[in-house]
């Protein structure tokens, strides 16, 4: 039984470059167990910045200047986001009752 692990584990991790990616893997998984409370808003911002850069760009390639793109865009989401979040209170008040 150990010699069917021992032959696993030298074909798995006898190249570096995995055991590197094995490594940076456990070390990403214990930094966020540990840190993730304080991480997660810096993640979730960046995520959100990187998926509104996409419409930034495409309306600056339209014409539109980048500031009043980004200005619109930004608009736009928190309006999104705004009701959204109160259509989900509106919805719970009303079936609460």
């Amino acid at each position: 039984m150990i010699s069917v692990f021992e032959r696993w584990y030298k074909r798995k991790f006898s190249d570096p470059d995995s055991v590197m990616l094995l490594i940076m893997l456990i070390a990403v998984f214990l930094l966020l167990a540990v840190l993730g409370t304080i991480l997660m808003p810096v993640l979730v911002a960046a995520v959100i910045a990187y998926l509104l850069d996409w419409p930034v760009s495409q309306l600056s390639r339209a014409g539109l200047r980048r500031s009043f793109a980004c200005s619109l865009v930004i608009f736009s989401f928190f309006n999104f986001v705004h009701f959204n979040l109160y259509w989900h209170c509106a919805c719970g008040i009303t079936t609460e009752y």
